[in-house]
């Protein structure tokens, strides 16, 4: 592939300062706001920061937003890169007569809620609470070595039933009051790091395409609603009708009391491709084979059945399509300080930077059980 001078001097400016221009990313891109169903904030931050990396840039009704790079090659096969942007958080269900909010969790752990910070994302703007629950002193013996239930926890506004009425309304979304933290060992640790640091190796991908000529259509999508029921994904899919997608999410990262679990993967191992029923082995291949022409790091995870990711809907969307699902390693999913390493996330930068570099499609034609191969 041919690089301009422009594009040079990028690479080389990335390479002095790539770590701390990705940490800088991750943890701005960890402090948005994007509730699943709600991730309007997250959308226009993307698309805004998509314009001068990619030819044009969509944000559907969705609020899915699509970029995407041309190729002059004639007959360019299709490649989507599928990464949510909404978050695990909560949605208030009612306001009570005491000023108190009950709430329903969307895709967030609700074992660790009590006592956390929230911000509710209100009509009148942000508005800090507490999750609060009975006091061990007021409660029934041994109910103390149960886990409290989203039911048996209220948001409390500290305010009065009419002023909170006034304020909030049964539907309004809550996210972590919470801010990412550096810590030791080059790991970060914060909320929505599922999938916002996914997002930002799919931005970090495609600063290093910047003056490249691709040999494949290229579109990417930052995709909504994939922790309540991937209905973004289908979206898109139906819309641009790619032939290959690679969906970019994060898997289990090990700790001690996760050594029993399958699925579960080294924080510093690299990216982790699956292979499976839809996380295709031939696509599976094809990023191995840049994984090792890369030097890159990788890992291998099987999955039999659902990935329950993007990949799930999106692989049967629009009559069918070659997906692969590569995550990244992340510790203390849907909590508040999911934690991520940096090397993982540059790595999976640059294994997608070099796929779409040299992607002209897959031979499905003749295979013989040899598994995928870039043609």
């Amino acid at each position: 592939m041919k690089r301009t001078t422009l594009g040079k001097a990028r690479a080389v400016s990335r390479r002095r300062g790539v770590f701390m221009d990705l940490k800088s990313e991750i943890m701005r891109l960890s402090s948005l706001r994007g509730v699943s169903g709600d991730e309007g904030a997250v959308s226009a931050d993307l698309a805004a920061r998509l314009r001068p990396l990619t030819d044009s840039v969509s944000v559907d009704p969705f609020g899915n937003v699509v970029a995407m790079r041309g190729s002059s090659r004639t007959g360019a096969p299709k490649l989507l890169i599928d990464v949510h942007i909404d978050q695990a958080g909560l949605m208030v269900t009612e306001v009570t007569d005491d000023g108190f909010a009950r709430f329903s969790p969307i895709g967030i752990d609700a074992r660790i809620l009590l006592s956390n910070e929230m911000t509710i994302l209100t009509r009148n703007g942000p508005l800090k609470a507490i999750v609060s629950a009975l006091p061990p002193h007021l409660q029934e013996d041994g109910d103390e070595l149960k886990a409290p239930r989203p039911e048996d926890m209220t948001l409390d506004l500290g305010m009065s039933g009419e002023k909170a009425r006034e304020l909030i309304r049964p539907g309004d979304f809550a996210v972590y009051d919470t801010r990412p933290v550096e810590l030791l060992g080059g790991t970060i640790a914060g909320p929505a790091m599922d999938n916002r640091a996914g997002l930002a190796a799919v931005l970090h991908a495609l600063e290093g395409l910047a003056g490249v000529e691709l040999p494949c259509q290229l579109a990417v999508a930052g995709v909504t609603r994939e922790e309540s029921g991937l209905h973004g994904a289908e979206q898109v899919v139906r819309r641009e009708r790619p032939e290959y997608i690679v969906v970019v999410d994060a898997c289990h990262a090990r700790t001690p009391d996760a050594g029993k679990y399958e699925r579960v993967h080294e924080m510093g191992g690299g990216p982790v491709i699956g292979r499976g029923a839809n996380s295709s082995p031939r696509m599976a291949e094809a990023l191995i084979a840049v994984t090792e022409r890369e030097n890159i790091p990788y890992q291998l995870e099987a999955i039999p059945r659902t990935s329950r990711t993007d990949a799930w809907a999106a692989q049967i969307a629009a009559c069918g399509a070659a997906t692969v699902v590569v995550s990244l390693p992340v510790r203390y999913m849907h909590m508040p300080v999911e934690t991520v390493r940096l090397d993982d996330v540059e790595a999976l930068g640059k294994l997608l930077c070099a796929f779409c570099r040299d992607f002209r499609g897959l031979d499905f034609q003749g295979l013989n059980g040899e598994g995928g191969r870039v043609s």
